[in-house]
């Protein structure tokens, strides 16, 4: 179903991803006072407003209220963040995401009402690292103070085994909650959310692994070694 997002601020970040939501057939308007940005962005969203993000008036025009999503782009001014979160919950908006460019500054937004605080900067720093420590990982998310979720493709000497023949909990500590696996036919994915331990593997499956962030760094390298070449 699809969802309406107001972006607040047109940073690199708020501007990257009002563009990626409006080619996914998001409904997306944005707000900046920067005119030239508001001109770039307009032909790619729903709608583009230049005005200040902290008239109100310019925002219930907009129906605020009605917004499923808002995305704060304010790294740089903290002070109007806070304030448009505490306005945002006020009115409403189920679901706040606001950018931050500090651990302190995402405690606090969350504090004031923020349901969400990113901080592109870092994030993309550990993506960074996290490709260059391990070459074969597709992405990596932090679901809590020790554990992370890796998206990583299978190796080939998986294919055609099941999770239970492969032991891989009991090897390795973590769990495959789902499978990304997609059409050789028409190139359609599907992710096998929870596969039932008979689940085979297929030529080409991409792995959903949960675990202790230090057992699933094991089991990345073991996978990566998998896939080297004999030498």
């Amino acid at each position: 179903m699809s969802k309406a997002y107001i972006v607040l601020g047109l940073s690199e970040f708020a501007y990257s991803t009002a563009v990626q939501l409006a080619r996914s057939g998001e409904q997306v308007v944005v707000v900046d006072r920067n005119e030239a940005l508001i001109q770039r962005i307009a032909d790619d969203v729903t709608r583009a407003v230049c005005a200040d993000v902290e008239d109100t008036e310019v925002l219930e025009e907009l129906g605020i209220q009605d917004f499923d999503v808002a995305i704060i782009g304010m790294a740089r001014h903290f002070d109007v963040s806070v304030l448009l979160v505490h306005y945002l919950k006020r009115v409403g908006v189920p679901h706040i995401i606001a950018q931050v460019n500090s651990d302190a500054a995402a405690e606090a937004i969350k504090v004031v009402g923020a349901t969400e605080a990113v901080f592109p900067e870092r994030d993309s720093a550990r993506r960074i690292a996290n490709s260059l420590l391990f070459p074969g990982l597709l992405d990596r998310i932090d679901v809590a103070e020790d554990s992370v979720i890796v998206e990583i493709a299978t190796p080939a000497r998986f294919v055609g085994k099941t999770i239970k023949d492969l032991d891989i909990r009991r090897k390795f500590h973590v769990y495959v909650i789902g499978i990304k696996r997609c059409s050789p036919k028409d190139g359609k994915c599907r992710t096998i959310v929870a596969p039932p331990p008979d689940t085979a593997f297929t030529a080409g499956d991409t792995m959903l692994v949960l675990g202790k962030r230090k057992s699933v760094n094991s089991f990345v390298t073991a996978v990566e070694s998998f896939n080297a070449p004999a030498t």
